[in-house]
């Protein structure tokens, strides 16, 4: 069943930065942000503009990082002039208070959880206070915020007979709204369904069940942004598998580097740099399958990096070959090798 419906999304900085806040901050990324762990915060928006006076509206949904965040939203047929706004912060009020004068002063709603009906809301204009609790043991993050407004009823779809003398306040048309809310959600997870098969876009959660699906479970060591770009190249990675050109493509995904892979036949190779040719014989290894890869620049790439750089490494190098990495700083390089049957990675 296709319902027409408006809305308005809040989630970047300029769509944030035109209100009024207390006690957060917003990101250069869009991201509306808790100052302060276990202290209360309020953000109180500008107009939410429907363009049609007696507008209905419909549902708002946060998308948030945390349960402690609360909206209170009322809507008027007029605008609330600047000073109004002036006067409600230079006050110096608490987010509580600030909550009981807007309730006190306008018809409002509050929805506790991340998403509620705002039906019983009219006017062209929507304002709303949201909310950050002091209880969390967390900084609180908002990352967008959806309002829906003008949305065509379950109730239209019902014979004549029941329409007619149904009106918007009375039980059965609420019992409606709810049934509607909770099947516009569902609709809505299936159509972003198709989120979670891109790594571009999908989070953490879904990312693994992709590894799980791609049996790549080497990435799982890894955060979140190398999972993505790992799984961005999935395909090259296998193709690649084994070769130099796919430890160079590794090694550039992971800690963004570039690599040199010396082979056993080009250890005393003259085109060498000297600081490489002695590294190479002071750890000469007698094996034909024997190669070193060193990485340069690598002063800003930490030990936890190293180690599962290495850890990642093993599963793509050529079969029956045993190798060294080099990590070469401005100070000195840094010979670190997997030893056989360890979890880890020993530095010698």
């Amino acid at each position: 069943m296709a319902l027409d419906n408006k809305f308005v999304v809040l989630n970047k900085y300029e769509d944030f930065n035109k209100a009024y806040i207390k006690d957060c901050s917003i990101t250069s990324s869009g991201i509306l942000k808790q100052d302060e762990i276990g202290l209360s915060a309020c953000y109180l928006s500008k107009k939410i503009d429907s363009l049609e006076e007696g507008m209905r509206w419909m549902r708002v949904s946060v998308n948030s990082n945390s349960s402690y965040v609360n909206i209170i939203a009322f809507a008027l047929d007029y605008e609330l002039e600047d000073g109004k706004y002036k006067e409600l912060y230079s006050s110096g009020y608490t987010s509580d208070e600030l909550a009981e004068i807007i309730c006190e002063e306008f018809k409002t709603i509050e929805i506790k959880n991340n998403i509620g009906l705002l039906h019983k809301l009219k006017g062209r204009y929507l304002y709303f206070l949201l909310r950050f609790s002091g209880k969390n043991q967390s900084l609180s993050e908002v990352y967008d915020i959806k309002i829906e407004f003008d949305i065509d009823s379950f109730t239209k779809y019902f014979p004549a007979i029941y329409r007619k003398n149904m009106y918007e306040d009375d039980f059965f048309y609420r019992l409606i709204m709810v049934y509607q809310d909770l099947y516009m959600d569902i609709e809505q997870k299936i159509d972003n369904k198709y989120l979670d098969y891109d790594p571009e876009v999908a989070d953490r959660e879904a990312l693994l069940k992709l590894i799980k699906m791609l049996n790549f479970d080497e990435c799982k060591i890894f955060n979140t942004e190398i999972i993505r770009k790992l799984l961005s190249n999935y395909s090259s990675i296998m193709q690649l598998k084994g070769s130099i050109k796919g430890l160079e493509l590794i090694t550039n995904l992971v800690i963004g580097k570039n690599i040199k892979v010396v082979e056993h036949y080009e250890m005393f190779d003259k085109s060498l740099s000297i600081q490489a040719r002695k590294q190479l014989s002071k750890n000469f290894v007698d094996d034909v399958f024997f190669f070193t890869i060193f990485v340069e620049n690598s002063d800003d790439i930490s030990d936890i990096e190293k180690k599962n750089y290495i850890l990642f490494l093993d599963n793509f190098v050529p079969i029956k070959s045993s190798y060294d990495v080099i990590f070469e700083t401005n100070n000195k390089d840094e010979k670190i090798k997997l030893d056989v049957g360890c979890d880890l990675p020993v530095r010698l």
